[in-house]
């Protein structure tokens, strides 16, 4: 849990949403991004998963940017919705 919690803040600190340089410009630093985070069961990336990757990183940025903790749940639950995951 600790492992993944720091891959999506590492992930969220990727973002020019939080005041610096665009982290995941291209596949090879999301390669890279997945190699340094060990992240298990990713073969060939594509320009879709670069995609997406941004879009759940969004996601999560306005996850730790809410303004109360309500907005925060409303946030996360809308994106957990759109998972085959059951949260525990």
């Amino acid at each position: 849990m600790v492992h993944s919690l720091a891959t999506v803040v590492e992930l969220v600190n990727t973002s020019p949403s939080t005041g610096g340089d665009e982290g995941l410009s291209g596949l090879p630093e999301l390669q890279t991004f997945v190699e340094s985070r060990k992240i298990s069961g990713v073969s060939t990336l594509t320009a879709r998963d670069l995609g997406q990757v941004r879009m759940v990183r969004e996601a999560f940025h306005r996850v730790f940017t809410a303004p109360d903790q309500p907005t925060a749940v409303r946030t996360l639950n809308a994106l957990l919705s759109e998972t085959r995951i059951t949260p525990a």
